[in-house]
């Protein structure tokens, strides 16, 4: 299979859509829309891209990625190694519900729109959430205590993070509106940003935690082949669980060590292209975060 169309009605039911493995490498799908409450399921390593469809529950526990452009409906990250890229995300949050969940993955965004009074965008276990464009629509019931955070950073020692550049938050009544802007637990400490520290509508440069992460573990077993006359694969085994990324350095016989690449987290092999022969050379790599 490589694409659903759904061609208009609205579906009913509850049941759960499962993405697994199989021959094509992209599959699509393409105007599904319910007013119930189905859940589709992204268990496979292959790419899933979501176009103009509503989507109550999508839960993306795999490896592989998911595109989405145009898609109301809740985004859940259970797999640190997932890569999500939406266009036009509209989560449309109720009440306690999550609107964008991560743990551990990296989601960018660009245009997020979101109701209600849930929280927005949560972040743990070392993920990372970037959106670029956001409305927040405060519409709930006049008179509505917004005690969630919009955003929250989980209690972590590693370097989960958000990044949200222009926001707006628009009142639907007087007083609406969330109070807390950020919440970001680290070690048991907790600092916030309230929105009453902000321009109305603007938005912020805000730290919410001074200090640095542990430095992660070194990678170990490092293996090089050649598979041409100038071309050399590297491999190696990740033995952290917070780093951003690895450098890649590289040293010529009799010179010194040159960086020659930057990969991203949980990467475990580097192509090195375009060597001349006859040379001799040495590689080392890095594992890398803010704490060093």
């Amino acid at each position: 299979m490589r694409r659903i169309v759904v061609l208009g009605p609205m579906i009913a039911g509850s049941g759960t859509w499962v993405f697994q493995n199989g021959t094509h490498p992209v599959v699509e799908m393409y105007g599904y829309y319910t007013w119930d409450s189905p859940k589709l399921l992204h268990e496979s390593t292959r790419t899933l891209v979501l176009k103009n469809c509503e989507i109550p529950d999508l839960q993306l526990n795999s490896t592989g990625k998911t595109f989405i452009e145009s898609m109301v409906g809740s985004v859940q990250i259970n797999n640190a190694s997932h890569k999500l890229f939406a266009r036009q995300l509209n989560t449309e949050g109720k009440g306690d519900k999550h609107n964008l969940l991560n743990y551990g993955g990296t989601a960018w965004v660009l245009g997020l729109k979101t109701e209600d009074k849930s929280k927005i965008v949560e972040v743990f276990n070392n993920g990372k959430v970037e959106v670029l464009g956001l409305l927040i629509y405060a519409n709930a019931s006049c008179g509505t205590n917004y005690v969630n955070p919009a955003f929250v950073v989980g209690n972590a020692t590693s370097n989960a993070s958000i990044s949200v550049a222009g926001f707006r938050q628009r009142r639907f009544c007087t007083g609406l509106g969330y109070e807390t802007f950020v919440s970001e637990t680290r070690n048991g400490v907790t600092n916030t940003l309230l929105s009453t520290a902000t321009p109305e509508n603007g938005s912020a440069l805000y730290a919410g935690y001074a200090g640095s992460a542990s430095a992660p573990s070194s990678p170990s077993g490092l293996t090089v082949a050649s598979t041409s006359h100038n071309r050399i694969v590297i491999n190696y085994t990740d033995n952290a669980n917070n780093e951003d990324g690895f450098r890649i350095e590289r040293q010529p016989s009799g010179g010194a060590f040159t960086q020659i690449g930057v990969l991203g987290s949980n990467m475990t092999s580097f192509v090195d292209d375009g060597l001349p022969q006859n040379t001799t050379y040495t590689y080392r790599i890095k594992a890398y975060n803010v704490g060093g």
